[in-house]
C-alpha cells in the first residue's frame, strides 16, 4: 500500500512539472501557425492591391461586420472572397492562439464610411504611399484585455469580420504634419507564449514581438486622412 502511495505521489508531481511545460510547447506551436496566417494575409493584402490598381481593401468605419450576414465588406471580406480564402472559424483569418480576428490597421489599409451614413466616404489606401513597408503593421493580434471593450467589443462573436482600429484615435500624429509618423505604444501581455503579438508588415513578413515598439509603425507617409478624423472623421 505504501509503495502505492508513493507512485501515485511521484505521479503527480511529475504531472504537476510536465504540464505547465507541455502547455507552453503548445502554445508556442499555435504561435507558429499563427504567424504562417499573418504573413499568408500580408501576401494576400500585396496580390489584392497589385490587381486592384495598388488599392487595398480598406476597413469599414464603424461598421460590424460578420463573414456569413450583413455587409459584406471590409478589409479582410473583400482580400478574402478576391483571393477565394473566406473565413469561418479557425481559418488564416484568426489567431490561432486566441482564436479571434486578426486586426486590420485603418491607416495602412484605408477607411470607408459609406455603409455608416450616406454622407460619409472613402478613403481608399495606394500602396505608394507605404513609405516603409518593412516598418508599417498592416495586421495584430487583438490585445485580450481590450477583447469586449471599445472598439473591439464584438471581436469574440462567432463569424465576426472586419475587426478594425479605426476608433482608436491616435490619427494625426507630428502635431498634423504633412507626413505623420504613427508609432506603435507600448502594450498589454499579447496572446502568444511569453506575451507576445503576433504582426504582418507591408513587406510581406510576419513575425512576433513580446511588446509594441518605436520600431513599429501604424503610418510613416504622406498623410492621406481628413484633418478631422478625430471628430466628424469621414464627413464630407
Amino acid at each position: 500500500m505504501t509503495e502505492l502511495l508513493i507512485v501515485v505521489a511521484m505521479m503527480g508531481l511529475l504531472a504537476a512539472i510536465l504540464l505547465p511545460s507541455l502547455s507552453a510547447s503548445r502554445k508556442a506551436g499555435m504561435g507558429v501557425k499563427c504567424l504562417a496566417n499573418l504573413r499568408t494575409i500580408a501576401g494576400l493584402v500585396r496580390s489584392y492591391s497589385e490587381s486592384h490598381d495598388d488599392i487595398v481593401a480598406p476597413v469599414l468605419w464603424e461598421k460590424d461586420t460578420f463573414w456569413d450576414h450583413g455587409e459584406q465588406s471590409g478589409w479582410d471580406i473583400q482580400t478574402g472572397r478576391w483571393s477565394r480564402l473566406p473565413a469561418e472559424l479557425l481559418t488564416l483569418w484568426q489567431c490561432s492562439v486566441q482564436k479571434l480576428p486578426y486586426t486590420g490597421n485603418s491607416r495602412a489599409l484605408g477607411v470607408d464610411g459609406r455603409f455608416v451614413t450616406p454622407r460619409r466616404r472613402s478613403y481608399p489606401v495606394n500602396t505608394n504611399l507605404w513609405y516603409e513597408p518593412t516598418r508599417l503593421i498592416l495586421a495584430y493580434d487583438v490585445q485580450p484585455s481590450m477583447v469586449g471593450r471599445a472598439f473591439w467589443i464584438n471581436s469574440g462573436l462567432p463569424n465576426v469580420a472586419d475587426i478594425s482600429d479605426e476608433t482608436d484615435g491616435r490619427w494625426i500624429g507630428n502635431s498634423g504634419s504633412a507626413r505623420p509618423v504613427l508609432s506603435t505604444e507600448p502594450g498589454e501581455r499579447g496572446p502568444h507564449a511569453r506575451g507576445a503579438f503576433g504582426m504582418a508588415f507591408g513587406d510581406g513578413r510576419a513575425a512576433e514581438y513580446s511588446q509594441y515598439s518605436p520600431d513599429f509603425v501604424f503610418w510613416s507617409g504622406p498623410r492621406w486622412w481628413p484633418l478631422d478624423i478625430g471628430s466628424d472623421h469621414m464627413s464630407d
